[in-house]
């Protein structure tokens, strides 16, 4: 059975965000046959509480089912602090944003009139914002 856990998190998160956000703190474990095993640290009991609830439970598996079209099972499990697992959804977004975040600092300190500043006043780029755009109408 194959199945995309960001895709599962993603949908879970559009159609119960309750649930979606607990959700996005676990980790795809394994699938065994038709079980799909969830993993949380020992730090997210309080997700892993909430979804060991049977309401909370049957969204996963309701998604889960559609998405692998037949019938799933799920299993939440506490990792074992060497116990290694794919990084979370909320993780993996964080990364890919500080990702963004570091090329669009280095791209801002190597433009030109960047440069220049910084060898006028003796400083340096720490940190960068982007400015929101204003729409004209």
């Amino acid at each position: 059975m194959q199945l995309n856990w960001e895709q599962v998190v993603e949908h879970v998160s559009g159609k119960h965000p309750n649930v979606g956000a607990f959700l996005e703190m676990g980790s795809l474990v394994g699938i065994e046959g038709n079980q799909v095993m969830i993993g949380y640290p020992a730090s997210a009991s309080v997700a892993r509480s909430m979804m060991d609830k049977p309401a909370t439970q049957q969204v996963v598996v309701a998604c889960c089912s559609a998405l692998a079209g037949q019938p799933v099972k799920i299993r939440v499990v506490e990792l074992a602090a060497s116990q290694t697992a794919a990084p979370s959804p909320a993780q993996a977004r964080a990364a890919r944003a500080r990702s963004q975040k570091d090329a669009l600092l280095e791209q801002t300190r190597t433009h030109p009139l960047v440069k220049q500043a910084r060898d006028v006043f003796g400083s340096d780029v720490v940190d960068i914002r982007q400015a929101e755009r204003k729409e004209t109408t």
